[in-house]
């Protein structure tokens, strides 16, 4: 049977599909919790949102009293696990599964994906000054991705991530993530960076060709070409 799954990013007022089989929310969009009772659950995060001006401004109280299936964390080299699953239990975060996609799964998971000749391109057209480009051209292929300004988004990886793991046969809706400058700032502690956005938009392009994928916003599919889920 061919399931939905759900990729939901933060941006405010998002059409939801009338079906959900499986949700991944991504990082704040965890909000929508309570819109999602059958559905299992997941979540997507980055370690950046345990840091302190994030955590006690914003996601503390947001993740109180959830009950998640995969919790997934996308760390950094320095990031420690023990202190934010301290901070989780703290808030009555449950899950029954913990994930670390480390810096190195991260890149091979776009590899994997897109193949390293469409990321190798994807960056070298990129419009920026040539040295900096150069620069960050070195870390792609030496895979020194801790630093790199030309990275997509958390809700572009977890994209990624489902892809990987459900392929074609199941459909995979994309809802809740913009795709300029500006309108990935969900809350005031966030803001999508103009880094993510050129990569977003490249790496929507490609995952149009995929019949598999769809989305519920009418800008994405009308800019990337992804099929618009209708009747939902």
């Amino acid at each position: 049977m061919i399931k939905n799954i759900l990729i939901l990013g933060s941006k405010p007022k998002p059409t939801l599909p009338k079906k959900v089989n499986c949700i991944y929310f991504v990082n704040g969009s965890i909000y929508a919790y309570k819109n999602f009772k059958e559905a299992t659950k997941n979540h997507i995060i980055t370690s950046d949102c345990f840091e302190e001006k994030e955590w006690l401004n914003y996601y503390k109280k947001l993740l109180q009293n959830k009950n998640i299936n995969n919790l997934i964390i996308l760390t950094k080299k320095n990031t420690n696990v023990k202190e934010i699953e301290k901070k989780l239990k703290l808030s009555n975060y449950k899950y029954k599964m913990l994930i670390i996609l480390s810096q190195k799964y991260k890149k091979k998971l776009i590899i994997n994906t897109l193949s390293r000749i469409t990321l190798f391109r994807i960056t070298i057209n990129r419009p920026d000054d040539i040295k900096r480009k150069i620069k960050e051209i070195i870390k792609l292929l030496i895979n020194k991705r801790e630093d790199a300004k030309y990275r997509p988004s958390t809700g572009v990886l977890a994209c990624l991530y489902a892809i990987n793991k459900y392929r074609e046969n199941n459909k995979i809706i994309i809802s809740g993530m913009g795709i300029k400058k500006g309108s990935h700032a969900y809350n005031k502690y966030q803001i999508y960076y103009d880094n993510h956005c050129y990569f977003d938009k490249q790496i929507f392009k490609i995952l149009s060709k995929k019949r598999y994928i769809f989305t519920t916003d009418d800008k994405l599919s009308s800019y990337s070409g992804i099929e618009k889920l209708e009747n939902n």
